[in-house]
């Protein structure tokens, strides 16, 4: 195999776990923290300048229709397979086409392991039973009704039940309490609601809430760093995660 670069940070921590030769991959690959700095890195997740690596002789480029840009793709000298996720079904579709494709058992089990363990989601949970809390910053004084799952500040954005993360918090059993929005991650206007009412749920990335903390609670709201890895790294991280339920809740 003559190796396969990847622009998508979850799934380049899942393809090397499998066994997967990974020989390119963008800043955002950060995991796993012992493997990855072996590994180039050829550009961010929006733009890169393949007339630069046309000598890896990739067998394969991963990609995400929503996390690299069309360019990217348009411009890719070698072969490539974009995943499509927003839903913990297209996880397993995409882990199985990868499977096949590089001819991967492992990647083949891991589809079976997602599989299994979104077979049966759990009934609705109260906000209280939230796991993946990295930090409580402000507990709420009475039951949450509603929830914003926040992933950037200035402007603020939040992920819509159709996103990936939507769906991760449906199954999980806290559908009932997310924001709809017509977008995927859409701007909000927090003004617009009410800090009795709405639980906001920081994530610890792609905005490092955690480095501006000091700012973001003096908002009237009840409010948690969660840890935004396990809610949005489909693949590996995200069924270990969902195998164990989190080991930290509100």
């Amino acid at each position: 195999m003559a190796g396969v670069i990847s622009l998508v940070p979850s799934w380049t921590e899942t393809l090397i776990a499998c066994g997967v030769p990974v020989i390119g991959r963008t800043r955002y690959c950060i995991h796993p923290k012992d493997r990855v700095p072996a590994i180039p890195i050829l550009g961010g997740t929006k733009r890169l300048d393949w007339s630069k690596w046309q000598h890896l002789g990739a067998e394969l480029v991963v990609m995400d229709r929503d996390e690299n840009s069309l360019e990217i793709a348009e411009q890719c000298p070698f072969p490539q397979f974009s995943s499509h996720v927003r839903t913990l079904a297209d996880v397993s579709r995409d882990l199985e086409t990868l499977g096949c494709r590089l001819q991967n058992d492992p990647l083949l089990e891991l589809a079976e392991r997602w599989r299994s363990v979104t077979r049966h989601p759990p009934a609705d949970q109260p906000l209280a039973h939230l796991p993946a809390v990295l930090r409580w910053i402000q507990p709420p004084v009475t039951p949450p009704q509603q929830l914003l799952y926040l992933i950037w500040r200035k402007p603020w954005m939040a992920a819509s039940t159709d996103s990936f993360i939507g769906s991760m918090l449906h199954h999980l059993g806290f559908g009932w309490a997310v924001v709809p929005r017509d977008e995927l991650y859409p701007t909000v206007d927090l003004n617009q609601y009410d800090p009795e009412t709405t639980l906001l749920l920081l994530s610890s990335e792609p905005f490092p809430f955690e480095q501006h903390l000091d700012k973001v609670a003096e908002l009237p709201f009840p409010m948690a760093l969660v840890d935004g890895e396990a809610y949005s790294w489909y693949g590996l991280r995200t069924l270990q995660f969902l195998e164990t339920r989190g080991s930290h809740s509100l």
